[in-house]
C-alpha cells in the first residue's frame, strides 16, 4: 500500500506501459576518403547538367479534365448547327427577293423560304430531343438544352411572324 505524500515529486508508475519517445533524428554517415581516381580525358564539349528539383507535393500535380462518364452529345451539336443555318437565312432573304422580284416569282420564292426556314427548325427540334432523350450522352449535355430552347423560340416567332402576315392580308386590316 503506498502513501501519498504531497512533498514527494510523482513517481511515474513503472508498471504503466512506457511513454512513447519521439524517433531520434539521424545523421548521415561521414564519407569515407575515396581512392583517387585515374584521369578521364577531356571531353570537347561539357555535358549540360540536368537541374535537380525536388518532387513536388500531390496538391500542386497538373489537374486533368474529368470527363463525364457518358458520350459526347452529338444530336445537340447537330442541332445548334442547324440553328446556325436558320439565323444565316435573314442574311440571304434580301438578296433572293431582289431576284425573284425582278423575275415575277416573287410570292413562290417566299413561300420557299418560309417552308425551308420552318424545316431546319424542325430538323434542329427534333436533333434536340433527341440528345435530350439519350440519358447515356452526358457530355455537352448543355448543347441539346440550348437546342431545344433555341427551336422553340425560334418556331414561336415563326408562328407569330406568320399569324401577323396572315392577319395582314385580309382586306381592311392595314
Amino acid at each position: 500500500m503506498s502513501s501519498f505524500d504531497p512533498h514527494q515529486p510523482a513517481q511515474p508508475d513503472q508498471s504503466a506501459q512506457p511513454h512513447q519517445q519521439y524517433a531520434q533524428p539521424q545523421y548521415a554517415q561521414p564519407q569515407q576518403p575515396q581512392a583517387p581516381q585515374p584521369p578521364q580525358p577531356q571531353q570537347q564539349y561539357a555535358q549540360p547538367q540536368q537541374p535537380q528539383y525536388a518532387q513536388s507535393p500531390p496538391y500542386a500535380a497538373p489537374h486533368h479534365a474529368q470527363r463525364a462518364p457518358g458520350g459526347l452529345n452529338v444530336p445537340g451539336i447537330i442541332a445548334l448547327a442547324v440553328l446556325l443555318l436558320t439565323s444565316l437565312i435573314p442574311l440571304f432573304t434580301p438578296v433572293i427577293y431582289s431576284t425573284a422580284s425582278s423575275s415575277g416569282s416573287f410570292s413562290a420564292v417566299s413561300t420557299v423560304i418560309s417552308i425551308v426556314h420552318v424545316l431546319l427548325l424542325l430538323i434542329a427540334g427534333a436533333l434536340a430531343v433527341m440528345g435530350l432523350l439519350a440519358k447515356h450522352l452526358s457530355r455537352w449535355r448543355w448543347a441539346a438544352i440550348g437546342a431545344a430552347v433555341s427551336t422553340a423560340l425560334g418556331l414561336v416567332s415563326f408562328v407569330l411572324s406568320w399569324f401577323g402576315g396572315l392577319l395582314l392580308s385580309i382586306p381592311g386590316m392595314y
